[in-house]
């Protein structure tokens, strides 16, 4: 039985199991994305890795509009 739903604005709804995948998975993204950057890697070179390992679509919004914020917030 479920007792409460999400309901995130884009994507299915979902369950608390779903929600915390979800988090767990931006917490991923994130943590790689801020090592790439000590580490001195390009926004061209973090957005290679976002597509091999989180299946970002090259020329995708992700890529248009999160990896330069991504990459801003993070240095």
């Amino acid at each position: 039985m479920i007792d409460r739903l999400a309901l995130l604005g884009h994507g299915p709804v979902t369950d608390k199991a779903g929600l915390l995948a979800y988090r767990n998975n931006i917490e991923k993204l994130r943590n790689r994305a801020a090592g790439l950057i000590r580490e001195g890697k390009s926004q061209d070179e973090v957005g290679k890795v976002m597509t091999a390992e989180f299946a970002w679509a090259p020329g995708s919004l992700q890529m248009q509009w999160s990896l330069p914020g991504i990459m801003t917030e993070l240095k």
